[in-house]
């Protein structure tokens, strides 16, 4: 029953308690005056009840005893000591190797150090945002991740509001300049069609091969590969999208709450997986990732793209020919 309420396992709550019982955004007051102030299990049981159901605060402060403006308070306390805890909780491991062994065998893709998507998380329209809507006429907000073998996540960066490609959200990202340095020849992640082609991020080939040789259905090879392993990060956005269905629409006034509780439900998803809470069955079906193929670049940039889909291009081209050597 308690799963089925907050979908989350009561042994990965109990710990989420007493970690937060013990740090500095729970302060307890024995002279709180007035009504006794609320544990750090109200708190908790609070934030998830919000989180893990599409209910309104109303719900909330009626089903917990409390004030409206209790349960908005509880809710951003929880917010900053989850987003204080983001570089803690998402982050790449030190060891990249072993990395790379435990994505490489999903399906035999050397050199993979992570899994990049992106999912489109619709929201009412954020106050001074003129017109954020996507094709569907709806407000939302990109959120970009990185995941590895297990669905972790590694690295998340929520973009602005507004129907933004994938590629413009990856190039705004930090990750986007960190990535050449850290990965350089050895390493790269996957991604779909929706990001640039770099020596450091590969995309699969084109899927018209009817005009192709045998001897160039190696592609066809890269591509099962890839999508196997890629297709991680699409599990990873589904457990997070089920397990905390207020994702389906935000109705957040700002977009700087919008990120922070989005960032807040990846740190608790990270929380869930190490402690192995991810028996989810996945039941959403909406398919608003990155699949899209991504306008031009700008014309300043393009012989420095030209240069560096060049190189990502060769890579690409050396790894599928070897998987049929």
């Amino acid at each position: 029953e308690f799963f089925e309420d907050f979908r989350i396992r009561r042994s990965v709550v109990v710990s989420f308690i007493e970690r937060y019982a013990r740090s500095s955004f729970y302060i307890p007051h024995s002279d709180h005056g007035g009504l006794p102030q609320k544990s750090p299990e109200e708190h908790i049981l609070c934030f998830l009840w919000y989180a893990t159901n599409k209910v309104c605060i109303r719900d909330v402060a009626i089903r917990f005893c409390i004030s409206e403006s209790t349960v908005y308070g509880i809710i951003e306390r929880l917010l900053d000591y989850l987003c204080s805890h983001l570089p803690r909780e998402i982050c790449f491991p030190e060891d990249l190797d072993l990395l790379a062994d435990s994505l490489e065998q999903l399906s035999g893709f050397p050199g993979v150090v992570g899994c990049i998507g992106g999912t489109r998380i619709n929201t009412r329209s954020p106050a001074h945002v003129l017109k954020p809507s996507n094709r569907q006429s709806l407000a939302s907000i990109r959120l970009q991740a990185v995941c590895d073998s297990k669905c972790r996540f590694m690295d998340v960066f929520v973009g602005p509001p507004g129907d933004l490609e994938p590629e413009s959200v990856f190039l705004a990202s930090p990750l986007a300049e960190e990535l050449p340095y850290w990965c350089q020849d050895k390493y790269h992640l996957l991604g779909n069609r929706g990001y640039p082609l770099r020596e450091y991020l590969l995309t699969p080939y084109d899927d018209d091969h009817s005009s192709k040789d045998l001897a160039e259905q190696y592609e066809v090879v890269f591509n099962q590969r890839h999508e196997k392993t890629r297709a991680k990060i699409d599990d990873a956005f589904r457990l997070l999208r089920q397990r905390f269905r207020q994702l389906h629409f935000l109705e957040f006034v700002t977009a700087s709450k919008m990120r922070r509780f989005i960032m807040a439900c990846c740190v608790v998803h990270n929380m869930c997986v190490e402690a192995g809470d991810v028996e989810l069955e996945f039941e959403w079906t909406e398919t608003d990732g990155d699949h899209m193929i991504t306008a031009c670049s700008e014309s300043d940039a393009e012989a420095e793209e030209k240069d560096e889909r060049e190189l990502g291009s060769l890579k690409r081209e050396r790894l599928a020919q070897s998987f049929v050597t």
